[in-house]
């Protein structure tokens, strides 16, 4: 008799949760805030039943080299944050771990420069391959180099950052310089670069649309699954890319301004 080749649904679970569980460190600043909500339960849901976990650095106006924030608030560099020592542990306990890098840029407008960020960068890299984590990064949208302009720039540093006084010369250098230097690094199989997500960015040509969104962050999605071997089955939703527009205004102002509600513990 011949042995049938549908798969049952109980086959298909137990051959999910035989395989190794997945940690995935989400890193970032006010775009990756924005999608936080969405891409993490994008994520869960296609690798349900998969054991799985999401880490997360992330804050609006949040350096990797420099503390930064929005107003008032300030968040500590991404580079020291407790998720790297995190991704190592798991990745000891045998899990696959998983490091996306994106929202690169804001440590110009710090007094960082391209060579300095570039060193950290260097660095990161390092730390993140000691633990067998697979690096995806987002290049600094290549577009800001094109339809920037002087009093553009002007513009959008006094509205995001008013204490910054980076000349525009000095941006337009560190992000040609860095992309640069991502470009070698995928070139030796260091990272892999998530790279289109420029077609939907928004009005201020920073953060994705408030209607594109939701594919820009399921297409992040399906790169992060990819890098384990997962074939995506969800796809983000126009709703639910409002409510992490939502639960991130919450969380801003709830967890990040007024400590109303504790800092989850996933969120470094």
């Amino acid at each position: 008799m011949l042995r049938s080749e549908t798969v049952t649904a109980p086959e298909i679970w137990g051959e999910a949760i035989s395989l190794p569980p997945v940690t995935v460190a989400l890193l970032g600043a006010s775009n990756l805030s924005r999608g936080y909500w969405a891409l993490s339960h994008c994520l869960r849901a296609n690798l349900r039943p998969r054991r799985a976990r999401i880490l997360s650095a992330l804050g609006p106006g949040r350096g990797y080299v420099a503390p930064g924030g929005l107003g008032p608030l300030l968040y500590p560099p991404i580079r020291d944050s407790p998720v790297f020592s995190a991704l190592k542990k798991y990745s000891r306990q045998g899990e696959r771990t998983i490091a996306f890098l994106t929202d690169l840029g804001n440590d110009f407008l710090y007094n960082v420069t391209g060579e300095a960020f570039m060193t950290e960068l260097e660095a990161l890299f390092d730390r993140l391959e000691e633990s067998n984590t697979k690096i995806l990064v987002t290049p600094i949208h290549p577009v800001l180099t094109e339809i920037l302009t002087p009093r553009v720039y002007k513009f959008l540093r006094t509205c995001l950052y008013p204490k910054s006084r980076v000349s525009f010369e000095q941006v337009i250098l560190g992000i040609e310089a860095v992309n640069r230097f991502l470009q070698e690094a995928e070139g030796t199989g260091r990272i892999t670069r998530l790279e289109g997500l420029d077609a939907f960015l928004g009005w201020d040509y920073i953060h994705y649309g408030w209607v594109q969104g939701a594919v820009a962050w399921s297409l992040v999605a399906d790169s992060i699954l990819s890098c384990i071997g997962q074939v995506p089955r969800v796809v983000i939703s126009q709703s639910q890319m409002f409510t992490s527009y939502l639960e991130n205004g919450i969380r801003l102002v709830g967890t990040d301004f007024l400590g109303w509600y504790p800092r989850r513990s996933c969120l470094f």
